[in-house]
Parts: structure tokens; sequence; C-alpha cells
């Protein structure tokens, strides 16, 4: 929308001799939040009136936040001196062209600029070649702490630099065919500072100096250090980076991160352009800032550029369509989730592309076979095990910028990637970030249990950048809605997918009710109560001393005196840990116990209703989704207390051995309802529906 439009033109008197054929158009953007706009206007004032006469046109074009402008900025005198003047608002910037323009400076209201900077880069840029993008010399920042440093050119960074930041200030000058250059390669017809200078220097721009010009910033509001490019930028792209890698060798150049402090101030070009300056504010002191003692800074190693540009090489593509970032992968009920609707995306569409990113410090991987071929996957903590959370969220954030500009970002909870989301999710929210939602942890403290409200402390604050939590059952997604508010449509469940190898025959249903076994298969850790394991087989050894249970799993608790209970109890049998549930041979059991504290819907629960043996499970979480009381399985109000909750159980089992007809129908119910809710086919109905609508679609 434009806000104001006039169109202002003025007689050139100047003498022919020095007029320019080119024009010059400066961009200012104005914000609310600078507090020293005021200092930018007047500066700009003043260099325009030294080049006025220069260029065949002088233009000035303001993008600002409001629809009238800062009391600041004088429309009376700027007619004075631009022959055009145009107001914008600030979010109009991606949709002008500005491409008919000679010459373009981008100007910031955070700064101002010499009084001899618009003369200087209009001469210097009609003697440099069209790909020539010139930045001021001097950045000097003035106050109560004053600084100079000198701005360096791109000839001497290092392209592992910039996988961090770009080195420059957001004032820059150059010519109007090097945005037709980056437009032609896929970059955007914008003026946003850091993304122009990033996709210059994609396209191969020469980033130089405009000798004896300066911009002024006041140290209380320094921010020129540098800044990282924006996501939509060319800069990182492997195909764009890997080239600047072989023009530019990264070990050959400086490390240099931004502006650096001077050894020798040349105290002539300070003399000529510190009175002007202190004119504009009297903060500025010439004695003060000539008399500076230097500062030297120790530059980082730009390992973060190093590992990114590893990267590039190996997995050498910029257009993934889904990335997954994850703790780790290992043999638990969320990691199968989650390869399944890995696997599902590639049955979607089979050249869909994936990338995988491990963010968590782990050692005993598993599954990873499971992944679709032609998955790539980085574990970045033992890849880069020296680096710090900042520096793998900053790799990370590069790594998605970059290798999937045009994907869809998926989120498994972890410290990790909760933190990086939090730092970043604006960034990406383009990507339309989807979230696994699975059961929230407990902690115990003081002798009660209490919600860990991590996960969705996490989702209450990032909710606005994440368009889609899944959720594998309702319960946790009308718990969710109850609390924050958000869209109900931002939450969708999605059942885990469990495939029947083979429908378990009556006959096989009533043998295995003549079982003397009773299966439990979970990890052994709190959550899963093994106190009340025990308890239920005491019971048993005295009320049904013929039946004995199976335990299966390993332990997660540190607990010697438990394994050594278990281990030891009469008519317990203890296994060990099991890869799959199939190595069980479920079928000839009589029934399966469940004994979780809290759950979602755990996948051991469809594993053992498909191997056709009766389920009893407390009513926690989503379980009551599946294990329908007397319908699908026993479902237990479970109190807490585990000689009370024993007592339950050993009901529940009494009752499938006095009722043959009762335990015949939970067995074929619960596959029923697996075959209606969790069954491959209607998994990937549910897929489509979730996601076919949405496909990443490469520009």
């Amino acid at each position: 929308m434009i806000l104001e439009h006039p169109l202002f033109k003025k007689a050139i008197s100047a003498p022919e001799e020095i007029l320019s054929g080119h024009d010059l158009s400066i961009i200012l953007t104005v914000r609310n939040n600078d507090r020293y706009r005021g200092h930018a206007v007047s500066a700009l004032l003043e260099a325009a009136r030294e080049v006025q006469y220069l260029p065949k046109s002088l233009s000035l074009v303001i993008f600002c936040e409001e629809k009238t402008l800062s009391p600041e900025i004088s429309i009376h005198e700027l007619k004075e001196i631009f022959n055009y003047i145009e107001i914008f608002d600030i979010n109009t910037q991606n949709k002008i062209d500005f491409t008919t323009k000679s010459f373009l400076c981008i100007l910031d209201s955070s700064i101002f600029i010499s009084k001899n900077y618009l003369r200087e880069i209009f001469v210097t840029l009609q003697q440099k070649p069209q790909d020539t993008l010139l930045v001021p010399e001097f950045l000097i920042k003035y106050g109560l702490e004053a600084e100079i440093l000198r701005i360096p050119e791109l000839q001497n960074i290092s392209p592992y630099v910039l996988v961090e930041n770009i080195p420059f200030p957001p004032v820059f000058s150059c010519q109007s065919c090097l945005m037709t250059k980056i437009m032609a390669a896929g970059g955007l017809p914008s003026f946003d500072s850091a993304r122009m200078l990033a996709d210059a220097i994609a396209v191969g721009s020469i980033v130089e100096r405009c000798n004896e010009t300066a911009i002024f910033e006041h140290a209380a509001s320094s921010n020129l250090s540098g800044f990282p490019p924006l996501p939509d930028s060319l800069l990182l792209r492997p195909e764009f980076y890997r080239r600047l890698l072989v023009t530019q060798d990264p070990t050959a150049h400086s490390h240099t991160s931004g502006p650096q402090p001077l050894h020798s101030p040349p105290q002539n070009t300070l003399y000529k352009i510190l009175p002007p300056a202190q004119a504009i504010t009297q903060l500025v002191v010439p004695e003060l800032i000539i008399d500076l003692p230097v500062k030297t800074e120790n530059e980082p190693a730009p390992v973060i550029g190093r590992a990114y540009a590893e990267l590039c090489s190996e997995l050498n593509n910029s257009s993934y369509d889904e990335v997954f970032l994850l703790p780790f992968l290992t043999t638990g009920g969320a990691d199968k989730y989650i390869l399944d609707v890995i696997n599902s995306l590639h049955t979607l569409n089979p050249r869909c592309k994936t990338l995988v990113l491990f963010g968590e410090f782990f050692t005993k991987y598993a599954w990873m076979e499971r992944l679709p071929t032609g998955a790539n996957h980085v574990d970045l903590c033992n890849r880069f095990p020296d680096f710090t959370e900042d520096q793998r969220q900053i790799l990370t954030l590069r790594i998605i910028q970059n290798m999937a500009p045009h994907g869809r970002l998926h989120i498994k909870g972890s410290i990790f990637s909760e933190r990086f989301f939090l730092r970043f999710g604006d960034l990406l929210k383009h990507m339309s970030p989807i979230v696994y939602r699975f059961c929230d942890g407990r902690i115990e403290h003081g002798g009660r249990t209490f919600i860990d409200a991590g996960q969705f402390a996490f989702i209450s604050t990032a909710i606005p950048n994440i368009q889609t939590l899944i959720c594998d059952n309702a319960h946790i997604a009308a718990f969710d809605q109850q609390r924050i508010g958000a869209s109900p449509e931002q939450w969708q469940v999605l059942y885990a997918r469990m495939p029947t190898t083979k429908q378990v025959t009556h006959r096989e249903i009533k043998a295995s009710g003549k079982s003397r076994r009773i299966i439990w298969a979970s990890r052994i850790d709190q959550q899963k109560r093994p106190s009340l394991l025990l308890e239920i087989a005491r019971l048993l050894q005295k009320y049904l001393p013929d039946m004995y249970i199976d335990v299966y799993g390993n332990f997660i608790m540190d607990n010697d005196g438990l394994r050594e209970e278990i281990v030891s109890e009469t008519n317990i049998k203890f296994h060990g840990g099991f890869q799959n549930f199939q190595q069980l041979d479920a079928t000839h059991s009589f029934c399966f116990l469940y004994t979780s504290s809290f759950d979602g819907l755990p996948n051991v629960l469809l594993e053992a209703a498909a191997s056709g043996i009766p389920l009893i499970a407390p009513n926690v979480g989503g379980v009551s989704e599946f294990v329908k009381d007397s319908h699908t399985g026993m479902l237990l109000d479970c109190s807490g207390q585990d000689d009370e909750d024993a007592e339950l159980y050993i009901q529940a089992i009494n009752i499938l051995l006095k009722d043959k007809k009762l335990r015949l129908n939970l067995c074929k119910e619960a596959q029923i309802l697996l075959e209606k809710q969790h069954a491959p086919s209607y998994y990937q109905q549910q897929i489509n529906f979730l996601f076919a609508d949405k496909m990443p679609i490469h520009q």
C-alpha cells in the first residue's frame, strides 16, 4: 500500500559538464524503535546537498512503519533537494521494482552517514564493474563509549564466516542491474539489507569499501557487528555456497566476522568527516574519537562454517521436501511412530527427499535401517562433539534454511529441538512446522507426583509458529485445547499404524485360554510401575500359583535392588529386552498386562491385540481409545496404590479365567477395532488427508 506518493520536480541549474547520465535512488528504512532516526534524516539532507547536482535525477524512497512520518522528517526540506519522493509501508518492500534506476543507495535509520557519503559513492560506482557493491570504509560508534572500526571487504573474508553472519552493515550502494541478476538467480526483489547483501554475494558480487566514507552509530544501540542471512537468501544454498568455496579458498582468508578496530586511525580523513558529524549531534567528539586507544579482538575459528561446508559437499542437495528434527532414534513407541510417518510420506510421494537431523547426544541408535531408501541423516552431536549448543543450533538453522528452503519441518520434542524452535521459529514458520505431541512425563518431588510441564510449556509458547500438532491419541489433543487459546484445527489425531500379520483364529484364542503364561512387556522405569508388577506377581503366587508372568524389557531405572527383586520373584521369568513383539510368541499366552501410571496410546497394546490375546490395562491417557472395558479389553480404574491396584488386576484375570466367551469376544473385538482404527490402509488414508494437499512445492 502506498501511503503517500507526491512527485516533486525542480529545475537543475548546475553546469552542464558536471551532470551525469545516471540517476541515484536513495532507499531509507525508518523504524519506530530507532531512537536516533532524527540524526539519520539530518545527515541525509546534508549529504544530499553535496551530491544533488551530480545525478541526472535524485530520488528518495522511504519505507516506514506508520502512515504518518516521524516529526523528525520534514517533507518541506526534502522537497527542496530531491526530484522525486515516495513513501511506502515497510511491508511492501517485496513488491517494489527499482531495477529501472541506475544507482541505488540503501540506508537505515539506525545510523547516519558522513557528509561526503553520497557524493563519494556516486562517483566511485561509475568507476567500478556492474557487480560491485560498495560499503562505507568506517563504522564510528559515538556516545559515552566511542570506537572506530574499519569495515572489511569480501576478498579478505573466509566463506566459513558467512555461515554465521554477514560482516557488513545494513548500508551499501550498487548499480540496479545487480538486482536484476539476483532475481534471475531466484532471489527475491527486496530491499531488506541482510537479504540483498547475502543474495549479492551469492551471485558473485564484489564487496568493496568506498574510501574516506563513514557511518555513525550510537554505542548504546549498537547492532552493526554482524547479522545472519535471512531464511530465503541464496548465499548458503549448497549450489551457491560451493561455488563461493571454489572462488574464495576459505583457508586463505581472514576469519574476520565484522568491522575491525583500527591500529592507526587516518587522522586526515577523520578531521574531514568528523566535524560535520558533530553538527548532527554533539555526542560525536572528534578529539575523543581520533585519540582512541586501539582495541584488539581475538577472532573465533569459524567452526560452524567448516561444518556446514562439509555437509554441503556430503548432502549435495538444496531441495529436501521433508526435514525431521529428532533427538535420536531407538526402539521406542514414539520412534516407531515417527518412522511410520517418514515411510508413509515416501509412499505418498515416491520422489520425496527426506533429511533427518539428530540433535541429542546418544550412542545406542537402533532402527536406522527402517529409514526409507534415499533418506539422508546427520547426527549433529556425534558428528560435531565439541560444538556448544548455540553452535549446534546455528548449524541446524543453516542446514534447514538452505537445504530445504521450500520444504516442511517436522519436530519431535526434545530439549534441543524445543530450544531451537523457540529461538528460530519466526524464521521457520513458512515451513509449515509440524510438532508430534506425545504424553507429558511426570516428576517426583517431595513424595508427590507432578506433570512435567516442559512439552506443554514449549507448545503453548511456540503455538503461533506451529501449523499442526499431530497427536497419537485424542486425549492429549483435548488436554491441550482446553488450556491453549488456539484454533482446535491445529491439533490432528493420527492413530499409530499397526499391521496385522495374520488373523488369529477362534481355535488359537481358545487354545491360549488354557495357557498359564501372562506377558508383561515394556521398558522398566518409574512410569511403567514395576512395583505394581511385583505386587501382582505376589498375589498370583497366593491365589493362582500355577500362573506366571514372562517379563520383557530393559531397565531404564538405575536401581539394582529392583532388578534383583524382579529376577528373583518366584513366578516371574525375566527375559530382558526385545527388538520386536513378534519374538515374544504372544499368541500362546493367556493375557497381556499393562501397568503404566500415565501414557498416551502405547504401541505395545496394539501389538498385543494383534497377537490375539486379551488386554488388561489402566484407564490412563489415551488407553481408553483402544481398550474399551469389557469390549476390547479389561480397563481398570486404578488408584495409584500398588496393593489396591494389584487386587484389580487379579480380579480381571479371574474374570477371564471364568468367562471363556468374554475372553474370546475381547480378542475378536480388539482385532476389529485394530483393523478399523490402525490398519495400514486406514493409516495411509489419514496421512494423505493430513499431508497430500500440503506437499512442499519447489520454486
